[in-house]
């Protein structure tokens, strides 16, 4: 399912953290990881260091493969991951000062609105890199029909995890009979996904709240509040280029403390949109 990976590094990045991204995402069995560095030129400073990146990734057994590219970051990234068909681009989280990340916006931000391809922003978990399994894995629905793809996922024989989480944060509806109705179809669908995953964790939890304020906020502490590893959600399929709050997906890996997976539903890549909309 997750064979190989696209990791956008920067040139100067070190080798810990890479090695870092690397042993979490075997969890999905990783074999090949390609590093991709978008720059200026090719140095000799930028070559010998994406080289030793290369040497401790195939030290620690990974295929490898090293790209150079140029242009704008975000627009580069996506098109490598299609070029080279990658199951998974995965992005190092950067934190930003809160403004200027309002005013300039996240590299990660852009790749998770344009890619269609799934997307894992890691966050730095400490002790991680000597666990071989994660504990607990949190399924973000929306109940809409990126379900079955990330079943896909959730059911992958590759997949190392304990416990699923599934969560379903949902508006509440005008009236009483309306809410009696909506509450039934979420149990009736997060049951549905609890009996596919049933063979594949030792213990999955459902877990129903109302939408007050941000839902994003809310999947946040609740996978604060369970200790959850990694937070999977689904991207709405539709591409909303001049929607200026941005998703819960985009913004779900800002508020979490731990990776975010995001899979997105069957939808064709959209980079070449991308450089026209910065320079609108």
């Amino acid at each position: 399912m997750v064979t190989n990976i696209l990791l956008p590094v920067k040139k100067n990045e070190k080798v810990d953290r890479v090695l870092e991204m690397a042993r979490f995402m075997k969890i999905f069995d990783v074999q090949k990881i390609i590093l991709l560095n978008v720059g200026k030129s090719n140095g000799k400073d930028r070559i010998r260091n994406m080289n030793q990146m290369k040497e401790a990734l195939e030290n620690e057994s990974f295929t490898t493969e090293l790209i150079f590219r140029q242009g704008h970051v975000a627009t580069q990234i996506v098109r490598a991951g299609i070029e080279k068909k990658t199951s998974c681009i995965c992005l190092p989280w950067k934190r930003k000062n809160p403004i200027r990340r309002a005013i300039m916006g996240s590299v990660a931000s852009d790749v998770i609105r344009l890619s269609s391809l799934p997307i894992l922003v890691h966050k730095t978990a400490k002790g991680f890199p000597s666990k071989k399994e994660l504990n607990n894995i949190l399924y973000a629905t929306s109940l809409m029909n990126t379900n079955n793809k990330i079943l896909k996922y959730l059911t992958h024989t590759g997949l190392k995890a304990e416990n699923l989480i599934l969560l379903h944060v949902g508006q509440r509806a005008p009236d009483p009979v309306a809410e009696e109705q909506r509450i039934k179809k979420v149990h009736d669908i997060m049951t549905g996904i609890e009996e596919k995953c049933a063979d594949c964790f030792e213990q999955i939890e459902k877990l129903k709240a109302v939408a007050a304020g941000s839902v994003s906020t809310q999947i946040a502490r609740k996978a604060s509040r369970k200790r959850v590893d990694l937070i999977i959600i689904g991207k709405a399929d539709k591409h909303r280029p001049f929607k200026m709050t941005g998703s819960v997906a985009e913004s779900l890996p800002e508020k979490a403390k731990c990776s975010v997976m995001i899979i997105p539903g069957v939808y064709p890549g959209t980079y070449e949109n991308l450089e026209e909309e910065k320079e609108g």
